[in-house]
């Protein structure tokens, strides 16, 4: 029972990054670290990932920070491998490639 209100309160908190990132929210940043640590301390993997996700896409689309965008998204893919989401790890490169391309690294984009 309390692992269910542990998920439902982080899927909670990633929901609310989603919103705030889609009001360009600063705000989001804070509450991504926050949702990772809650996810951390509950050992909950997935949304360790999802939370990590949504800061490097917080800080690429709302402070235009690509390059640390994609040192966060390199991150996130060497501390969780093997990859256990296939779709997130999609939307980890897909997020890369934009950096890349708003970078002028047009090369490495299409890799």
């Amino acid at each position: 029972m309390k692992e269910q209100i542990e998920n439902l309160y982080i899927e909670d908190l990633l929901k609310e990054c989603k919103a705030l990132k889609q009001g360009r929210d600063k705000r989001v940043l804070e509450l991504a670290r926050y949702a990772r640590q809650v996810a951390e301390q509950s050992n909950h993997r997935e949304a360790q990932l999802k939370a990590m996700y949504e800061s490097a896409l917080a800080v690429s689309s709302i402070e235009g920070n690509y390059r640390e965008s994609n040192q966060m998204c390199a991150q996130l893919l060497d501390v969780f491998r093997p990859p256990t989401d296939p779709f997130l790890s999609a939307l980890v490169y897909r997020l890369m490639g934009t950096n890349y391309y708003y970078l002028g690294q047009y090369k490495e984009a299409s890799d």
